[in-house]
């Protein structure tokens, strides 16, 4: 049973309204979050040539979150030819939602300032992001491309101490690379009929809102929410940057393999129940759907 989006709407505790659309759109980006096989890794003579990339290499580089297509053999073809930027920045995990141009790159420059970018952004050093990968963006400096690679992660490594600062362009193609399938069919509430019923445009919510997953000892913890160029966003879902998200109705958000759980609790759920980690304690935020 759909929830009567018109006559009922989204009442969130403590929160206006528009909160509950937020969240509507965390748990449809969740969902693609979580889906999907492992992606296809790069040419196995593919070698990124030497970075100084500056900052740490950071838990994300483990977690190839994006998903490619046969059409973008042209873009694999230029991240192989690419040569490796020199620029002080540190590529930390890529995600793509529906399409190359809805992606995210999640960069870090020389003062250890993590943002996620799309397809177009302005970057540090002066250079564009010009395309997104599972392992490597494409930057655009000076009419050149210029290559950015994940952090190579030796198998004995923990993620959190992997320094080399190649891609990891050696990995293999079955090793396990959680990330968004961009052409996964979602079934649930669609954005666009809750964009129709009011004057908030939902569609320009999922693009505000990112979501960055958070590793603790090498292993998958939960999502941290970031609403982009509007920090009330999150304010009026309830939630805000420094929150966690460590489960959805109950199912703990540590990894793919949720996804089958995920899919079954929400296609009929008339409430979300978040648990959220703030300032080290563990909360509940509630949703009613109908």
């Amino acid at each position: 049973m759909q929830p009567n989006w018109q006559s009922r709407g989204w009442p969130l505790v403590g929160a206006a309204l528009a909160g509950g659309w937020i969240l509507l759109t965390f748990v449809r980006l969740l969902i693609l979050y979580t889906a999907g096989p492992s992606v296809p890794a790069l040419p196995d003579d593919f070698q990124a040539q030497p970075t100084n990339s500056a900052g740490s290499t950071g838990n994300l580089s483990q977690w190839h979150l994006f998903g490619e297509s046969s059409a973008q053999n042209s873009l694999l073809l230029d991240a192989q030819n690419a040569p490796e930027t020199d620029l002080q920045l540190s590529l930390r995990g890529t995600l793509n939602l529906e399409s190359r141009e809805d992606g995210l790159a999640i960069i870090v420059d020389d003062t250890g300032r993590q943002q996620a970018y799309r397809v177009g952004d302005n970057l540090p050093g002066g250079a564009v992001l010009e395309s997104i990968s599972a392992r490597r963006v494409l930057l655009r400096r000076n009419g050149a491309l210029e290559g950015l690679s994940l952090p190579e992660q030796a198998p004995s490594e923990a993620p959190h101490t992997s320094t080399n600062a190649t891609a990891g362009a050696n990995r293999k193609a079955g090793a396990p690379a959680p990330f968004i399938n961009p052409n996964i069919a979602i079934s649930g509430p669609n954005l666009e009929s809750i964009r129709a019923s009011s004057s908030i445009d939902a569609a320009q919510l999922a693009k505000e809102i990112q979501i960055l997953p958070v590793l603790e000892n090498g292993r998958f913890a939960g999502v941290r929410l970031a609403a982009g160029r509007d920090s009330q966003l999150l304010e009026r879902s309830g939630l805000r940057p420094t929150d966690v998200v460590t489960s959805v109705n109950g199912i703990p958000l540590d990894g793919p393999q949720r996804q089958a759980e995920l899919l079954n609790s929400l296609k009929d759920a008339r409430s979300l129940r978040l648990t959220i980690r703030r300032d080290g304690n563990e909360q509940q935020l509630s949703v009613e759907l109908q």
